[in-house]
């Protein structure tokens, strides 16, 4: 089965009668973005596996990087942003990082970019909810506001959106907050245990694979405490991090590198 091979070619043209996505956001509700980006003192965001859905990883990129809004990811958006960007804090959720959850508890602007926002991610979506600002970005109407209420829901295309975003020139005056973040972070990460010839220590093993592994390397993670392992300590680069997230029901594969 996995030798075989077949003859497919996908149609120029998909119609599927019921599926009318929306594809470029509401302007209206594009200004009322921008607005608010504008006005928080604490903006964070936090990437989802549907910017890889909508190959916006670029977008992504620049929208962190002119603003200088720091990024969180679920663990469906590990690999968006390089594990070593600065503006990368880390992942959140109940095996994140420390300065993400940290980060994710003081904000008082969550810009969702195409996460659904899953129990893993947030435990406590109404105390989000209630704290501060959201923005919600999906393609799917059905994501927005399933969750965590948001105070501007944007329904579009991911890279659609982020595009039309950038144009509109968004700033944000979070440069204490985001130099804070960067700070924590970047201990954070320094942080490895002393290496012990008596011991295999899973934390640094899974910083040096990510070490020996090729920059554009997808990792691809079964469910279980490998999972974890290889999502908190090893390093992303221009690869993506593969694994079923929540929805996990086999256990088969420890470990599986690709590329």
């Amino acid at each position: 089965m996995q030798e075989a091979e077949i003859d497919f070619s996908y149609p120029e043209e998909v119609n599927i009668r019921g599926y009318k996505p929306t594809i470029n956001g509401n302007l209206k509700q594009l200004k009322k973005v921008v607005k608010t980006i504008a006005a928080a003192e604490r903006p964070l965001i936090c990437v989802g596996g549907g910017a890889f859905c909508a190959k916006a990883q670029e977008q992504v990129r620049q929208l962190c990087e002119e603003t200088k809004i720091p990024m969180v990811t679920t663990m469906m958006g590990l690999g968006v942003l390089p594990t070593s960007h600065p503006l990368n804090i880390g992942m959140i959720g109940s095996f994140g990082h420390k300065t993400a959850n940290m980060a994710l508890s003081q904000t008082d602007l969550l810009i969702l970019v195409g996460a659904r926002v899953g129990d893993r991610a947030i435990t406590a979506p109404e105390k989000i909810s209630s704290q501060s600002k959201t923005i919600h970005i999906d393609i799917d109407p059905a994501e927005i506001g399933k969750n965590v209420n948001p105070t501007v829901p944007l329904v579009g295309d991911l890279r659609a959106v982020l595009e039309s975003l950038l144009a509109e020139h968004p700033i944000s005056n979070c440069s204490h907050w985001s130099e804070y973040l960067q700070q924590e972070a970047a201990a954070e990460k320094a942080t490895m245990p002393d290496p012990r010839p008596d011991t295999i220590q899973l934390k640094r093993l899974m910083a040096e694979i990510g070490k020996q592994i090729t920059a554009d390397a997808c990792v691809v993670a079964d469910v279980g405490q490998n999972q974890i392992w290889a999502a908190k300590y090893l390093s992303m680069r221009q690869g993506r991090f593969l694994t079923t997230g929540g929805l996990g029901t086999m256990d088969m594969l420890c470990l599986l590198l690709l590329g």
